[in-house]
């Protein structure tokens, strides 16, 4: 299993189509940051399309510019689907405000356990496939 640490992240393949990246506590997210997320993310994938488990846990920051160049730049990682867990109360608001707002490029929704997570991303493969199967036939 390769993993990847960075300043405010780790990043595991969990299977061929799935990465797991968690978010470090106390972690002011500043653009560096993300464009080296997005940097693991392509060196991970080497091009394939993928999904994201992302664990958040007590506190971290992020800015509106940050929040947005995420937002916008997301699905050029590869990046199918970002399923979140949440562990805290504060980290939920920063999250859902993030979804809300900034409104990704790519779906993306938060829960409270992985299992919860990991189902939602087996029923987004499943309409992938639908979908990819759909246009192969027309």
């Amino acid at each position: 299993m390769k993993k990847i640490t960075i300043r405010s992240a780790e990043f595991c393949i969990e299977s061929e189509d799935l990465i797991r990246v968690t978010l470090f506590d106390n972690i002011e997210f500043e653009r560096s940051d993300a464009d080296e997320l997005f940097n693991v993310l392509k060196q991970l994938t080497s091009g394939k399309k993928f999904y994201v488990l992302t664990q958040t846990y007590e506190s971290f920051t992020v800015n509106s510019e940050v929040r947005q160049y995420l937002a916008e730049n997301i699905a050029s990682t590869g990046v199918i689907a970002n399923a979140i867990c949440i562990k805290s109360l504060p980290i939920r608001f920063i999250i859902n405000g993030y979804i809300k707002i900034n409104k990704p490029n790519i779906p993306t929704k938060t829960f409270n356990s992985e299992s919860a997570a990991l189902e939602w991303i087996d029923k987004m493969r499943q309409s992938n496939i639908d979908r990819e199967t759909l246009s192969k036939k027309k």
